[in-house]
């Protein structure tokens, strides 16, 4: 899998899809947005005197890890697990490790880990990441295994059996079904 071909591929598609959004109603940060935030928030913990620096508290907090602040939700009280926003440049990566990570598994599996540790991440991002994904792609287009369907017609004084076998997994040039009558007297 070709990850900068496809994280530019994913980028692109990101961009469109934000620019469907309404611009102040949008969860995804640019890294602009994302450090206007950041010092908002910073700037509003030692003030705190307007209304907006009071919603900016209550949505969001500062982490520092080892001199860098990060943007999170903030903590309720004896709430260790903090959940981390996060910018349109990051959501590749993470989306590709937490993808792998749990080996290749759908979008519920991934929603789940994501919510986990981050707020931003939405279904819609999601989606757009797993229809990039080849090997998601190529599993999801395998044909399935032979299923065999049994018919039983009946007409006056007579009966058959009609049993019809798919072979569209292992395909016998242009024929894809064996059909097997039996007639019963």
């Amino acid at each position: 899998m070709d990850t900068a071909m496809n994280r530019d591929l994913f980028l692109e598609k990101l961009n469109a899809l934000i620019t469907g959004k309404q611009e102040d109603n949008c969860f995804y940060f640019s890294q602009e947005k994302y450090f206007k935030i950041l010092s908002e928030v910073v700037s509003a913990r030692t003030k705190c005197n307007t209304p907006l620096d009071y919603r900016r508290l209550k949505c969001f907090d500062v982490l520092k890890i080892n001199d860098e602040e990060k943007l999170i939700v903030p903590l309720n009280p004896g709430e260790t697990n903090a959940r981390y926003y996060v910018t349109n440049e990051e959501l590749f990566s993470i989306l590709y490790e937490t993808h792998t990570g749990i080996g290749h598994g759908g979008r519920t599996r991934m929603l789940k880990e994501l919510q986990n540790k981050y707020k931003n991440i939405t279904y819609g991002v999601v989606m757009l990441y797993l229809n990039l994904c080849k090997q998601c792609q190529m599993k999801h287009s395998a044909p399935k295994k032979g299923i065999v369907k049994s018919m039983i017609s009946s007409e006056l004084n007579s009966r058959c059996q009609v049993d019809l076998i798919d072979l569209q997994s292992n395909r016998d040039g242009e024929y894809k079904f064996i059909m097997v009558s039996r007639s019963f007297n």
